[in-house]
This record gives structure tokens, sequence and C-alpha cells, in this order.
């Protein structure tokens, strides 16, 4: 005789159904992201000093008060940064193939230059006041720069085959954290946040948030698509424990 038995439930493919229904869900609205405060282009503008004219490119802090202006004199001649507070001339530095730069709400300054021709080195530089705290060389070519409202943390991005983010506390001139996207090449959002700044990293061609970057150096949200690069033993994990 043959006695029937009833069928026992798949444990395993019932917790496989749940964490695959989990890793579907759409992620969460980025934290503390603003989109007015993704900083806008470099503009063209001339400085002038006294007898000489300068060409320059120029981005503003946040507050609006300060602007940094970088580029060569007209003739040719000599490249400078220069700070400005309230529209006035503050400092002036000299400068080397200036390519790129930001400014905080405490006219912190940090300017990229690409002192070589032909060569992807790039040279990160950075004034809190009137002394320059950072000066660093990278073997990659950077494309973006952004700086906390505070002038405490610089973040600049890189192209392949680096492609990634680096930060450095002004202040020590220390490393602070360097994150590595996965098949992706950064572009830089902006700093985001106040009790905790958040980095906002985009993929290149795009202007949407991609993944945010923590004090630490943890990645504390991505998109879906940053999501779906991650391992899926990592996901799961990551998932998992939001209960």
């Amino acid at each position: 005789m043959r006695l029937d038995t009833p069928e026992k439930p798949n444990l395993l493919l019932a917790v496989s159904s749940v964490v695959f229904d989990r890793l579907r869900r759409r992620t969460p609205d980025p934290p503390a992201f603003d989109p007015s405060r993704v900083p806008d282009a470099p503009q063209e503008t001339t400085v002038e000093t006294g007898e000489k004219s300068f060409s320059c490119h120029a981005v503003t802090s946040r507050d609006g008060r300060w602007t940094l202006a970088y580029g060569r004199r007209t003739d040719g001649r000599e490249s400078r940064v220069f700070r400005l507070c309230d529209s006035a001339i503050d400092a002036s530095f000299r400068s080397i193939r200036p390519a790129t730069g930001a400014i905080a709400n405490d006219g912190t300054a940090v300017i990229v230059e690409r002192r070589e021709p032909n060569t992807t080195v790039s040279h990160v530089r950075a004034f809190v006041d009137d002394t320059e705290t950072l000066d660093i060389t990278l073997d990659a070519t950077v494309t973006e720069v952004v700086v906390s409202p505070s002038g405490e943390l610089v973040a600049v991005a890189t192209r392949r085959p680096d492609a990634s983010v680096h930060a450095h506390d002004t202040r020590t001139g220390e490393p602070a954290w360097t994150v590595t996207p996965r098949r992706a090449t950064p572009r830089l959002l902006g700093v985001h946040g106040s009790d905790e700044p958040l980095v906002y990293v985009s993929r290149e061609t795009r202007r949407d948030p991609y993944l945010a970057v923590g004090p630490s150096g943890e990645v504390v949200w991505g998109n879906e698509r940053y999501q779906s690069t991650r391992p899926l033993a990592e996901r799961v994990r990551s998932f998992v424990s939001r209960d």
C-alpha cells in the first residue's frame, strides 16, 4: 500500500523568490540630491590687472560670493589663477596650463593643471586663504573637479583607463578615498547634503545621478543601473540587510 505524503515547500525556492523580487524593486530616490547644486559649466571672461589682460574661464562658489578665474595672458606670456570676492580680486597665483577649477563658499580654491603637452598627467592644487595646502600629481587626465561648500574636501574625476573619482582633504593634503565605478567613466554632479556631504557621480554623457559617495568613501546610494553592475552576492546581502 502506498501512502501519499504532502509535498514539503521548497524553502530555497521561496527565499530566492523573495530575494529576486527585492532585487528588482526600484531603488530609493538619491538622498539629499539637489539638481540646483550641480555645478555650472565654466564661463568665459576677461580679467584686467593694470595693463595686463587675461582671457579666462570662471566658476563661482555655491553662494555666489566667490569666483575662480583661470587663464592665459592675451599676449601668451603667462598663465594665472585669480580668486575674486564680490567681484574684486582677492588673490592671484601663478599657474602652468590651468585646465579646470572649483571654489568653495569659504574661498578655498582648487585648480587642475596639465603642465606638459601630449601627456595624461594632471596636477591638482588647493589654496586655503593664501596658503597652498595641496599639490598632487595624478597619472590620469582629470576632466572635472568639485569642492565641498566648506572647502574641506576636493574630488576629481578622471578619464579611462583610470576612470575613477579621487578625493583629498584640502586642509591636510591627505587622500580621503578613491572610487572606481564598474564599467563607467565618471562625471561629477557636485557635493550635496549638509550633515554628511555626498559626492554625486554620473556616467559619462549623462547628467542624472549614478551613485553617491559618503565621507568615508563608501557608495551609500546607487541607481538601478549601478546596482546591476554589483556582484549578485553583494546585492543580495545589501537588499536583505534593509529590513
